[in-house]
């Protein structure tokens, strides 16, 4: 009697189990905001967080959950600081529509919130998710740290508040009750 053949390992030798990797996305945003469009050399980019919020529907002398409404996390986008293309300064455009420090403005939504897609890619370049992420903003920034104890890349974190992200594919495989 031979040994047991794990075939899990095997399967990912087959294109239904090939892995999605992390490092294959690009996103962008619509060019309302900025008339030149915004384009950044990403790092990390986290998908919508979605929570559906519970309450109580008491019936007779029992109660069942029901789902109530459903709220979005915001994302955080770290972005890589390029000198020549002044990734601090293109960032800073769009960050200005929604608040000014040395006036103390706050813009107009219209004015700051825009749209973005999150595509995610297989190995070979091809295009298997898409997300679509309505009405962000980057509601908070970090522009990062300077040190001469150690070398590496500047970045700059962006927490991006948004109305609510969804797969742009979802009607493909949502319920018909539910479209």
């Amino acid at each position: 009697m031979g040994l047991p053949i794990d075939i899990t390992a095997t399967r990912f030798n087959q294109r239904e189990y090939q892995i999605q990797r992390k490092n294959h996305f690009e996103v962008t945003f619509d060019t309302k905001v900025i008339d030149s469009g915004i384009s950044f050399l990403l790092t990390s980019f986290d998908l919508p967080k979605e929570q559906t919020d519970s309450f109580k529907a008491n019936y007779w002398n029992d109660s069942v959950n029901l789902a109530g409404k459903t709220n979005y996390e915001t994302t955080q986008m770290v972005i890589k600081d390029a000198i020549n293309y002044d990734t601090e300064k293109q960032f800073l455009q769009w960050r200005l529509r929604v608040f000014n420090p040395k006036t103390g403005k706050v813009g107009y939504a219209e004015d700051y919130k825009c749209n973005a897609k999150v595509k995610e890619y297989s190995p070979s370049g091809d295009i298997i998710r898409e997300w679509t992420i309505i009405g962000c903003w980057p509601s908070s920034v970090d522009y990062g740290s300077l040190t001469y104890a150690e070398d590496g890349e500047k970045t700059i974190t962006v927490t991006i508040t948004y109305d609510k992200g969804y797969r742009s594919d979802i009607d493909e495989f949502a319920p018909e009750e539910t479209r």
